[in-house]
């Protein structure tokens, strides 16, 4: 059964450019050559209300064909992609981040024209 990774990171608003790009011209790519079949970057649209401190939450999903080819990643490739992250964006910038996994029970493919 496929399974799905996503972060979901709180980036202040004045880095989350830099944060995307770094993610899409970097980041991505080299979770899809350790293991990944497919990656999404998504900006969630801003909320409603102002935060306290401006903010944009910015996820990244990662799909794998299975537990134990995402459980292989973890243990093989993510601290060293994670410790990459913390170089380009250390603590002190105020990035938080989430992580979260789920098995893919159903997909439904786009409807044809």
């Amino acid at each position: 059964m496929p399974a799905s990774y996503t972060v979901q990171a709180t980036v202040p608003e004045a880095i989350v450019s830099k944060y995307m790009h770094w993610l899409i011209h970097d980041h991505i790519a080299k979770l899809v050559e350790a293991g990944a079949l497919a990656a999404e970057v998504r900006l969630l649209d801003a909320p409603a209300a102002p935060a306290p401190q401006a903010t944009r939450i910015v996820e990244s999903h990662y799909t794998f064909a299975s537990r134990a080819a995402l459980e292989a990643y973890i243990a093989s490739h993510a601290p060293r992609l994670r410790a990459e992250g913390l170089s380009a964006f250390p603590p002190e910038l105020g990035i938080t981040f989430t992580r979260t996994v789920a098995e893919i029970h159903a997909r439904v493919p786009a409807l044809q024209a």
